[in-house]
């Protein structure tokens, strides 16, 4: 038996882990979020843990044509939106 954790569920972790490694000195590569995007909230709350761009999985699965749609609702926000990140 397999199994795996994706969409709505995967959300608050892999918000967290998006956030520990935007906030780890050590890391300088990109980081990509992934994980129950389904809202243009969803992606602001990557790109302010840290996140330098999204990937839609489950998403667009579920709903085709969500990534173009959520693109244009996102084409709006500001470089800022990704550096005002949540300090703990």
């Amino acid at each position: 038996m397999a199994g795996g954790l994706s969409g709505e569920a995967l959300r608050p972790v892999a918000l967290r882990c998006v956030w520990e490694l935007a906030h780890d000195e050590r890391i300088t590569l990109p980081i990509f979020g992934t994980g129950g995007i389904f809202t243009a909230s969803h992606v602001t709350d990557y790109l302010r843990c840290g996140a330098s761009a999204v990937q839609i999985a489950s998403g667009e699965w579920l709903e085709p044509g969500l990534s173009a749609r959520l693109a244009t609702e996102c084409a709006h926000l500001q470089p800022e939106t990704a550096s005002s990140v949540w300090k703990s």
